[in-house]
């Protein structure tokens, strides 16, 4: 069978939802992170939210995309529902605490290069003061030597020109003195909190959230109904946004990705974020192509093999039918 029924709707309202929770925190922590940014005047207690809010959004999104996909490969509707409930909780703790990490990680980082820009100002600007209330001090000894020993017009016109020196150097010293600590514009405050929650990230996180339930409730159906066949296929988009790890498990079987990706898509380890290349691949069953009498058959046998203890998959004897595992 092929990938999720009306996966561009989800996948869509999936986005859509995380975005505007994302947008709204993003709005809550410009205020909180103030101008200049000083990360560490967020509290706690906002970081916490966001991650609780985030859990319980993207929970409800991947266990209604498990049970949609679980039963679409046949899989049985209240044991669905109950495993959705288990993979759907976890997964969503786990997304929302590496965003709860990562979001937090980035802001930390514009603020530190932020602090360090406004020190290189207020040192240039120091550097300012100093340089004028040193030419303040040149000149007006040349002034006062100027017009100890001044005799003619031309001693006149060196003074005034050394007093205008004078005046610059001074409204120089004022200007600096005047500043004040420097200020971030607003656009790039606003463009490092996008950066953290902005839609961007919401499209990436419910692209390979989407894979991610999908995959689940596939191989929890199958593995249930009719089993794995060494033969399933890893499909992607094969387009160019395909990222360089699922390229070439494209057209592969079981026996060769499930070396690396046991669980099937998306081809990332459990620990790692899912949005640095989305993911959008699926795995198509072999046993899904059975017949009708196939699959009565493959069931008794399985059902028998259960009994056994058996945990090696009896296939039907087709002509080249893998044997997989359970």
């Amino acid at each position: 069978m092929a990938a999720l029924i009306d996966r561009g709707r989800v996948e869509a309202t999936f986005a859509n939802k995380l975005s505007r929770l994302n947008s709204r925190h993003r709005k809550e922590l410009e205020s909180l992170l103030g101008n200049p940014p000083n990360i560490d005047s967020v509290p706690e207690a906002f970081w916490q939210r966001v991650e609780d809010e985030t859990s319980e959004l993207v929970a409800s999104m991947l266990i209604l995309i498990f049970i949609a996909s679980s039963t679409q490969h046949g899989g049985n509707a209240s044991d669905s529902q109950r495993q959705a409930q288990t993979y759907g909780t976890q997964r969503a703790a786990q997304i929302a605490r590496i965003h709860r990490r990562e979001s937090a990680r980035k802001l930390r980082a514009f603020a530190e290069r932020t602090s360090k820009k406004i020190a290189n100002k207020r040192r240039q600007n120091q550097r300012r003061v100093e340089r004028a209330q040193s030419r303040i001090a040149r000149t007006q000894e040349k002034l006062r030597a100027t017009l100890a020993d001044q005799k003619s017009a031309d001693d006149g016109v060196k003074a005034e020109r050394l007093r205008r020196e004078i005046n610059d150097a001074k409204a120089t010293l004022e200007k600096a003195a005047r500043e004040k600590t420097p200020k971030v514009l607003k656009k790039e405050i606003r463009s490092a909190t996008i950066d953290a929650f902005g839609p961007d990230r919401a499209n990436r996180v419910a692209t390979t959230g989407t894979t991610q339930a999908a995959s689940a409730g596939s191989e929890f159906a199958i593995q249930q109904t009719v089993g794995f066949s060494e033969a399933d296929m890893w499909f992607t988009e094969n387009d160019e946004r395909v990222c360089p790890v699922c390229a070439p498990l494209h057209g592969t079987f079981r026996r060769v990705w499930s070396q690396q990706f046991p669980n099937g898509p998306p081809a990332h380890s459990p620990g790692s974020y899912p949005i640095d290349a989305p993911c959008r691949c699926w795995i198509s069953y072999e046993n899904e192509k059975l017949s009708r009498d196939d699959k009565v058959r493959f069931k008794k046998l399985l059902k028998q093999a259960q009994q056994r203890g058996d945990t090696t998959k009896p296939f039907p004897a087709r002509p080249g039918d893998p044997v997989g595992k359970l």
